[in-house]
């Protein structure tokens, strides 16, 4: 049976990379205890922003699109 092909290969979990994954781990919940609060939230602040710029964005040009008539020239 042939596997199939991904973009990307998934590595093997040998004893050395299930070590390496519990070493980043372990690393990343030290970093989140030592850190303050405004660094955790910095990812979701800036997450919000985006997701309204976006919205907000599509709003204006929805309601651009509702209340102004195109040109006649645009028409022919």
């Amino acid at each position: 049976m042939k596997r199939a092909n991904l973009f990307f290969q998934l590595p093997r979990l040998s004893p050395g990379y299930i070590k390496y994954l519990k070493t980043q781990t372990k690393h990343n919940m030290d970093w989140l205890e030592r850190s303050g609060p405004g660094e955790i939230m910095t990812p979701h602040i800036a997450f919000l922003l985006g997701t309204m710029g976006i919205t907000l964005s599509g709003y204006s040009s929805r309601q651009l699109t509702l209340h102004n008539k195109p040109c006649a020239r645009v028409l022919r």
